[in-house]
C-alpha cells in the first residue's frame, strides 16, 4: 500500500502516469516533440495520453496516441469543467462522430468522418441554439452535395446545392447579397460588419 502511494505521489510530481498501454503526460513538457506529423516523448514515438490544463488547473485537452498518432477519443473542456468536444481518431484519422459544445452547455456541433473526410450530414449551431451552418457530403467522403450558412442574426447566406454534372458546379445563393458591407473609419477601425 505504502508503494502505491508513493507511485502516486510521483506520477503526479512528475506529470507521467499508467493509463492503458502507456503514460499520461503533462503538458507542456520538453520531452514532448515532433517528427514530422507523429508526436513523440523523448524522442521516441508516443504511446499514451497528453493531457493539458487551465490556467485555473481544470483539465483543458486530453489527448490519447499510439505510436505517435491520435488513436481514440480526444476530449476538451472548457475553463469552467463542461465538456467542450469529443473526437474520436484511429491511427490519427478523424473517424465517427464529433461533437461540441458550448460552455453553457449548448450543442455546438455534430461532425461525422471516415477515414479523415466528411460524411453525410453536418450541423453548427450558435449558442442560442440556432444553426450556424450545414453541409451534407456522400457517404464516401468524396463530393460535397450542398451546404447553408447563417448568420447569428438568422439570415442565410450562403445556400447551395452541387449539380451532378461537375461542369454546372454548385447552383444556388454563395455570398449572396444578404452579405453586410465593411465600412471603416477615420482612424480606420471597422465600424459596421
Amino acid at each position: 500500500m505504502r508503494n502505491a502511494a508513493s507511485l502516486f505521489l510521483l506520477s503526479t510530481l512528475f506529470g507521467v502516469g499508467c493509463a492503458g498501454g502507456g503514460p499520461v503526460v503533462v503538458a507542456p513538457n520538453p520531452r514532448i516533440g515532433r517528427s514530422g506529423p507523429a508526436v513523440t516523448y523523448a524522442g521516441q514515438l508516443f504511446t499514451g495520453v497528453i493531457e493539458s490544463r487551465h490556467s485555473n488547473g481544470r483539465l483543458a485537452v486530453r489527448t490519447p496516441y499510439r505510436d505517435g498518432q491520435k488513436d481514440g477519443v480526444e476530449e476538451f473542456f472548457h475553463a469552467n469543467g463542461r465538456l467542450a468536444a469529443r473526437r474520436p481518431y484511429a491511427a490519427g484519422r478523424k473517424e465517427g462522430v464529433h461533437q461540441g459544445w458550448h460552455e453553457a452547455g449548448q450543442v455546438r456541433f455534430y461532425l461525422q468522418f471516415k477515414h479523415d473526410r466528411f460524411i453525410n450530414e453536418n450541423w453548427a449551431w450558435f449558442p442560442d441554439g440556432r444553426p450556424a451552418n450545414f453541409f451534407r457530403y456522400d457517404a464516401g467522403g468524396e463530393r460535397l452535395l450542398g451546404m447553408k450558412q447563417w448568420r447569428a442574426d438568422g439570415k442565410i447566406f450562403i445556400n447551395y446545392v452541387a449539380h451532378e454534372d461537375p461542369r454546372i458546379g454548385r447552383v444556388g445563393l454563395y455570398g449572396g447579397k444578404l452579405c453586410k458591407k465593411i465600412t471603416g473609419g477615420a482612424d480606420g477601425e471597422t465600424q459596421t460588419f
